[in-house]
């Protein structure tokens, strides 16, 4: 797969997320993160943590 859409919402969370992130970033004397970054990111860890239970329902927790 080579191209993700999302719905405006999330596009708009993740800028929001991204904001917030890069403030903490700089604090720290670190590089922001692009909104691409983040959302990389953000996919991979909740690939990692995604779970299937017994009934199909999908989701995310550690």
């Amino acid at each position: 797969m080579k191209a993700l859409r999302i719905k405006e919402e999330q596009e708009e969370s993740i800028r929001r997320l991204a904001i917030n992130a890069n403030k903490k970033l700089i604090q720290l004397g670190r590089e922001p993160l692009r909104d691409s970054e983040l959302a990389h990111i953000l996919l991979n860890e909740a690939i990692r943590c995604a779970k299937i239970d017994d009934d199909g329902k999908i989701t995310i927790g550690n």
